[in-house]
C-alpha cells in the first residue's frame, strides 16, 4: 500500500513537471520597428490591434511577444501593407 502511494505521488509530480515545461512562456512585450514605405492601405489578419497615426513620414512598429514578432512579416504589395 505504501509503495502504491509513493508511485502515485511520484507520477503526479512527474506529470506536473511535464505540464509546466510545456506551457508557453509569458514574457514582457517587446517593440520592433519595420522599415517599410510606399503604402496607403493596410490589410491584416484577425487578432491584431492596429493603431494608425498620420504623420509626415512612414513608421511601422509592432508590439508583442518576441516569438510572435519573429514570425511577423511586413510586405508592401502595390500600395497595400
Amino acid at each position: 500500500m505504501k509503495l502504491s502511494i509513493t508511485i502515485f505521488i511520484t507520477s503526479c509530480v512527474v506529470a506536473f513537471v511535464c505540464f509546466i515545461s510545456c506551457t508557453k512562456e509569458s514574457s514582457s512585450p517587446v517593440n520592433r520597428v519595420f522599415e517599410v514605405t510606399g503604402f496607403n492601405k493596410i490589410t491584416a489578419g484577425d487578432d491584431h490591434e492596429i493603431i494608425i497615426t498620420r504623420g509626415a513620414s512612414f513608421s511601422v512598429q509592432a508590439k508583442g511577444a518576441a516569438a510572435d514578432l519573429d514570425e511577423l512579416r511586413m510586405v508592401v504589395n502595390g500600395e497595400t501593407l
